[in-house]
């Protein structure tokens, strides 16, 4: 029986502290006047104070993504990441999300947050004592404008409760746009596949180029020794234009080299990782299998010289026997 009253005191406190407290204590608000520069203190009902922390109830929320997410299910899954010193918590799990479906999450956040923080802007500029009191909906339409950085100056908080969620609606929002556009970026990146076509086509074109600018310098080079071997003197404005072109089709056929040699440093920053690994895994293969050979033709050979040294063990006459001389 006590431990039962003992249990039920503490559920009792903890529904306590997320939901408000039947009564009719009042507190004291600061309410700034229409010019913003007196304040008026108001008594506002201590319910509107303790009806805020019921949005900590989010944290369940929190724990039923963590709880239920597929990370977690997975037996195969959370083995690994033990042995990577890897948690699969509510943060492991929303990363995963923010990977796989960065939209998704970010439009679910914002639409969440908006309406959270206009209830509590609501609720913080109810009691105020003007006609033009911020509603609901007025109170939705200022977290929004606020929230993208806009602030058109229509509806303003008259609280100190109102300008603390203003600040953190504005700071929120800027985190929201810079993973806005960090994800609009990634999507927009081309992909290594893309990449490839796009450096193949280009390394195409230079090769094109390339043999071009070589047969202009050919070209070139063939009209100044025609018109050096004639040495007629209508024909000098000819040799130095031919000149001319023969010493910009040369800076023409090194830059393109250039470009090719720039272009082919891309494509070798772009080796597949995976490949590369089974290249690796061959090659490694490869050398274990010829080890493994060596290593049996090293027994085969110690075999041999074990029966050698049987055989000689079991004559003994051609231990003792005279080297033959020579001479």
């Amino acid at each position: 029986m006590f431990v039962f009253t003992v249990g039920w005191l503490a559920k009792a406190d903890e529904r306590s502290i997320t939901f408000p407290v039947s009564g009719t204590l009042s507190i004291s608000w600061a309410v700034l006047n229409q010019n913003h520069r007196s304040v008026e203190i108001i008594q506002v009902p201590l319910d509107v104070l303790l009806s805020l922390p019921m949005f900590l109830r989010f944290y369940l929320f929190c724990r039923m993504m963590a709880l239920h997410s597929r990370q977690f299910k997975d037996a195969a899954t959370r083995s690994i990441a033990a042995l990577n010193h890897i948690s699969v918590n509510f943060a492991f799990v929303l990363k995963t999300l923010m990977h796989e479906n960065p939209l998704w999450v970010l439009v679910v956040f914002t639409i969440s947050f908006w309406i959270v923080m206009a209830w509590i802007l609501s609720q913080c500029e109810r009691y105020n004592t003007r006609p033009d009191s911020i509603n609901y909906p007025n109170s939705i339409w200022f977290i929004i404008i606020t929230f993208m950085s806009i602030g058109y100056g229509d509806v303003t908080p008259h609280t100190y409760c109102g300008r603390a969620l203003a600040i953190s609606t504005g700071i929120v929002g800027a985190g929201v746009s810079s993973a806005l556009i960090a994800v609009i970026s990634r999507k927009l990146e081309l992909s290594r596949s893309e990449k490839h076509v796009n450096n193949f086509m280009a390394d195409s074109k230079l090769t094109r180029e390339r043999k071009h600018a070589a047969a202009a310098v050919l070209q070139h080079t063939w009209f100044i020794h025609k018109y050096r071997c004639l040495r007629l003197p209508r024909d000098e404005f000819k040799l130095r234009y031919h000149q001319k072109r023969f010493l910009a089709s040369i800076n023409e056929f090194q830059r393109i080299k250039w470009e090719q040699r720039k272009v082919a440093e891309e494509s070798n920053a772009l080796v597949d990782v995976a490949k590369l690994q089974n290249d690796m895994h061959e090659l490694l293969f490869d050398m274990q299998r010829r080890q493994e050979y060596l290593v049996s033709r090293v027994e085969m050979l110690v075999q041999k010289v074990h029966m050698i040294e049987d055989t000689m063990l079991q004559h003994p006459k051609l231990n003792t026997q005279e080297p033959i001389s020579c001479l």
